[in-house]
């Protein structure tokens, strides 16, 4: 029984991350063309793809938050059914402010790369 869940808990994290992925591409790369070709109505497409991103982003953490997995060596090992010991889990509990800084920055500098290079490609 606890392996079904676990099972379950598995494919509704899966589809939730594949989802999340698409849409935080999209929410990068789409801002610039969508203003260009739509202008106010790109806008409110944009914003609401933003507004959908931001509901599945937060549907992950809370999924993660009920699964006990913060950390990329925790998901891992969650999605391959297997777990850490307390000392794995202590060092990945130390890194996650780290962690989530690196990649706030990370997203930042690919969407400035994205908007930069449409910028470019258009003309502006």
């Amino acid at each position: 029984m606890k392996e079904q869940i676990n099972r379950e808990d598995q494919q509704i994290f899966n589809c939730l991350s594949v989802i999340y992925t698409v849409l935080l591409l999209a929410v990068a790369v789409t801002p610039l063309p969508l203003v260009e070709f739509l202008s106010y109505a790109g806008l409110g497409i944009w914003l609401a793809l933003l507004g959908v991103a931001l509901y599945v982003a937060r549907l992950v953490e809370k999924k993660k938050k009920e699964m006990d997995v913060q950390t990329y060596k925790e998901i891992v090992a969650f999605m391959e059914g297997k777990s850490l010991n307390d000392i794995e889990k202590a060092r990945e509990e130390g890194k996650r402010p780290y962690q989530k800084a690196l990649w706030a920055l990370a997203v930042g500098a690919f969407t400035l790369a994205a908007s930069l290079l449409f910028m470019k490609l258009l003309g502006m």
